[in-house]
């Protein structure tokens, strides 16, 4: 079968700063696909102000979750907690999950991970990557809301001397290769590429004149106090190259 789901709740207790302290609404859609072989779907979350009319959190054309946030709709756009997952799986659970993820409108780019497995000739093996990819907004393409791809890794987001020169990121990602243990029935990594430093370039040398020193921060270490740090990040290369193209949407007309 295929089709759309929407769901919304109003009147939420809860608050959230990005929305500037008002009641809240939760508006959610999922647009699926469902055949013998495969499964594949679409579902989008945010929040709205609750002054929104509900069914304004939704696009008439298609029905899913509005991707105006309240920069770029000051009426009806969403104001916190964007989510997206995107998601084509074979009847054995293998393929690809992607999920993006931004707080509020202000972020800037959001936190995206992806996660591919392969069953070969009965060798389970698999990839997962983690970084960042720019503001959803209303333009098509890599930037639009439902891309869940990545662009770039971001070291330095919170840290000392964060701003729009950290957060302009490398053109790198993290990524761990996975390998199936058959014995206890889990995925484990089989070799990574996770470690990076909390500079704008991700690297920390103690002969450099950095933002960050953690010689000077008394609680936080890294490898042991003053010790280099060169991350080990992927080429944002190899994630085209081994990610491949992301998880189609469902093509679904609705009666």
């Amino acid at each position: 079968g295929e089709g759309l789901i929407q769901m919304y709740q109003t009147g939420l207790s809860e608050t959230d700063m990005n929305c500037g302290g008002i009641i809240l609404s939760i508006a959610n859609s999922v647009l699926y696909k469902n055949t013998s072989d495969s499964l594949s779907f679409r579902a989008i979350r945010a929040k709205f102000a609750s002054t929104s009319p509900e069914r304004s959190n939704f696009y008439e054309s298609d029905g899913e979750v509005r991707k105006q946030n309240k920069n770029d709709d000051t009426t009806n756009g969403w104001c916190a907690d964007y989510n997206v997952v995107v998601a084509n799986v074979d009847s054995s659970g293998f393929g690809k999950v992607s999920y993006a993820w931004q707080a509020g409108p202000g972020d800037g780019y959001t936190r995206t991970f992806n996660i591919k497995t392969d069953n070969t000739s009965g060798t389970l093996t698999g990839d997962a990557y983690f970084g960042f990819n720019p503001n959803p907004d209303n333009s098509s393409g890599s930037d639009d809301y439902r891309s869940t791809s990545i662009d770039r890794m971001i070291c330095n987001w919170a840290g000392p001397g964060n701003g729009p020169t950290s957060r302009a990121g490398v053109s790198k990602l993290q990524r761990q290769q996975l390998e199936y243990d058959s014995t206890n029935y889990v995925w484990k990594s089989s070799s990574d590429n996770i470690t990076f430093a909390p500079t704008n370039d991700c690297d920390f040398s103690t002969s450099d004149n950095r933002s960050y020193d953690n010689l000077s921060q008394s609680n936080t270490t890294f490898g042991g106090s003053g010790d280099n740090i060169t991350s080990n990040l992927e080429s944002i290369s190899n994630y085209t190259t081994n990610y491949g193209s992301q998880p189609s949407a469902p093509t679904v007309t609705l009666e």
